[in-house]
């Protein structure tokens, strides 16, 4: 399975490591303005692959439930930060932050935390697919496509499938041969029928914007009309 460390599968961090050395990278998560951030450095990576850190000084990071519930470690929900500090006087004006009672905000990631406290990023709450069996991630479905040595980038999103989603993917070959059969059967080796995806689209023409982030709402508005 490609883990993720932020919006970065595994093997693209690890390789990023092994060109620079662990001492020379090191990797943040947090939200503009937000009540916390996390850190992680390339050695404590190593140890928690797949990791964007532990909860900087300052401030507390815990996983909660649609309904407010905390949850154990290990589980994945929605991600909360809080401010420990008391010298945040201002509230984030989002419309993807949400608040819960004690001065929890969650700006739209979701995830889980080890029984040390680091957090494993899952992807974005507005970008899960509603599957037959439940929410599907495409981050990790994206990151085992580009493993392939014809493809440059991909990007999967939901498209309308009577009352659930089917798993659609756009791929970016750069105009080199691949065929559907043989991505289908790689993608068969990590993943459960229902994670792969039900159709292909071709393109020649990169996917993703200059900030490297995949804009899969614009791509699935433009698919369905909204």
């Amino acid at each position: 399975m490609t883990q993720y460390s932020g919006g970065i599968a595994e093997w693209a961090k690890r390789a990023l490591i092994d060109w620079l050395g662990p001492e020379r990278v090191a990797e943040s998560y947090g939200a503009t303005d937000s009540r916390g951030s996390t850190w992680i450095n390339g050695e404590e990576w190593l140890e928690h692959p797949g990791s964007v850190g532990r909860a900087a000084d300052g401030c507390e990071i815990a996983i909660f439930d649609a309904a407010g519930n905390r949850l154990a470690p290990g589980e994945v929900g929605l991600v909360y930060l809080r401010d420990l500090t008391g010298r945040r006087n201002f509230h984030y004006l989002n419309a993807e932050t949400e608040a819960i009672e004690g001065g929890w905000e969650n700006f739209g990631d979701m995830g889980s935390l080890d029984e040390d406290g680091y957090l494993y990023l899952v992807d974005r709450t507005k970008d899960m697919i509603r599957g037959t069996d439940g929410l599907i991630a495409p981050l990790p479905i994206e990151g085992a496509i580009e493993l392939h040595p014809a493809v440059r980038s991909a990007v999967v999103i939901g498209l309308p499938a009577g009352d659930a989603e089917r798993v659609h993917a756009i791929v970016d070959t750069a105009g080199r041969d691949i065929s559907e059969d043989d991505l289908q059967r790689m993608l068969a080796e990590w993943f459960p029928t229902v994670r792969v995806p039900d159709t292909w689209e071709w393109a020649d023409t990169p996917l993703r914007d200059l900030a490297g982030k995949a804009q899969r709402l614009r791509l699935r508005a433009g698919r369905t009309g909204r």
